[in-house]
């Protein structure tokens, strides 16, 4: 199939819009729990070290999976540019970010 052919079947708009959508209520959700961890490690003199830890990697997987999230918005919007079969495609990187969900 052409490319260009498949740029005009595609309603990108549609497909993308819900994406993006999420991605922003995603990074608010994001910032909340960086803030609570800050504010949580700032005030954590008596708690236990696996406690502790365990924030730190509970940031640790949010901010991966929000970086992920930017690598397939990436994918899904410049290169779906170049190459408009890329959004029927489903990257490893959704997998992944299933999986950190």
């Amino acid at each position: 199939m052409d490319p260009s052919a498949a740029a005009r079947t595609l309603p990108i708009a549609e497909i993308l819009g819900g994406f993006i959508t999420v991605i922003g209520l995603g990074l608010v959700a994001y910032g909340v729990s960086v803030a609570q961890a800050y504010v949580y490690m700032l005030n954590c003199e008596g708690d236990p070290i696996w406690m502790k830890i365990l924030v730190a990697v509970v940031v640790l997987l949010e901010t991966s999976h929000t970086a992920i999230l930017f690598r397939e918005l990436w994918n899904y919007t410049i290169d779906a540019i170049v190459n408009p079969l890329v959004i029927g495609h489903i990257d490893w990187s959704i997998g992944v970010c299933r999986s950190l969900h």
